[in-house]
C-alpha cells in the first residue's frame, strides 16, 4: 500500500487536490444558495409588512372617511329635525294666534278687557321667536283703550279703512281721495285728493310704508 501511495503520489495528490477543490466549491454554492434564500425570505417579509401596513393605512383612511360620513348624516339628521321641530312650534303657535284672535273679538263685544289683554299679550314675541302679528292685533289693542275718537277728514262717502300691519297708522279711501292718520294721536299725517282714482279700496304694504 505504501508503495502504491508512493508509485502514485503526484496523482492521488492531484485527485486530492480536485476533490478539495469540488468541496469547497460545494461549500461555497451551498452557502451562496442559503444566503440568497435568506435575503429573498427577507426581502419577501419585508414586502409583506409593508403590504401589511399599507392594509392598515387604507383601512385607518376607509375608517375616518366611514366616520366623517356618518356624522355628517347624523349632522344633516339633526338640522332635519330642528328644522321640522321650528315649523311644528311655527304652525301650533299661528293656529293658537288664530283661535286667541277670535276669541279676543268676543272678549271685546262682551267688554271683557283684561282678559282680551291676556290674549294679546301671550303673542309679543320674545327670544325671536315668529311674529305672528297682524292687523287684526293692532287693531284689538287700539278698540280695547276704552276710548273712543272721531277721526275727523273726510268730507264724503269712506269705502275703506285699514290699519296698518304695524298699527300705527289707519288710512281711509273714499270719493275725496286717501288719507292717513296717526294711531296714537288721531292727526291726520296724509292725504292725497287722486284717491278718487282708485278702486273702492285699498292694502298696506307689510312694511306699513305705503298704502295702495
Amino acid at each position: 500500500m505504501k508503495k502504491y501511495a508512493r508509485r502514485y503520489r503526484a496523482p492521488l495528490a492531484t485527485v486530492s487536490l480536485i476533490l478539495l477543490t469540488m468541496l469547497a466549491a460545494t461549500t461555497f454554492s451551498i452557502r451562496s444558495a442559503y444566503d440568497a434564500n435568506a435575503a429573498r425570505a427577507e426581502s419577501d417579509q419585508e414586502r409583506v409588512q409593508t403590504n401589511a401596513q399599507k392594509i392598515r393605512a387604507e383601512d385607518a383612511l376607509t375608517t375616518a372617511e366611514q366616520k366623517h360620513q356618518l356624522a355628517e348624516e347624523r349632522r344633516e339628521k339633526a338640522e332635519q329635525l330642528e328644522a321640522e321641530a321650528v315649523q311644528q312650534r311655527d304652525t301650533i303657535n299661528r293656529n293658537l294666534y288664530i283661535s286667541d284672535i277670535r276669541l279676543a273679538g268676543i272678549d271685546l263685544h262682551n267688554s271683557n278687557i283684561p282678559r282680551l289683554h291676556r290674549k294679546l299679550e301671550r303673542h309679543v314675541p320674545l327670544n325671536g321667536d315668529s311674529d305672528n302679528r297682524s292687523w287684526e292685533w293692532y287693531y284689538l289693542v287700539a278698540a280695547s283703550q276704552q276710548e273712543q275718537t272721531t277721526l275727523v277728514g273726510p268730507k264724503s262717502q269712506v269705502d275703506d279703512v285699514d290699519w296698518s300691519p304695524d298699527g300705527m297708522r289707519i288710512a281711509s279711501v273714499g270719493y275725496d281721495g286717501v288719507r292717513v292718520w296717526d294711531a296714537s294721536t288721531r292727526l291726520q299725517v296724509y292725504e292725497n285728493h287722486d284717491g278718487k282714482m282708485l278702486k273702492r279700496g285699498g292694502a298696506w304694504s307689510p312694511d306699513s310704508i305705503h298704502f295702495a
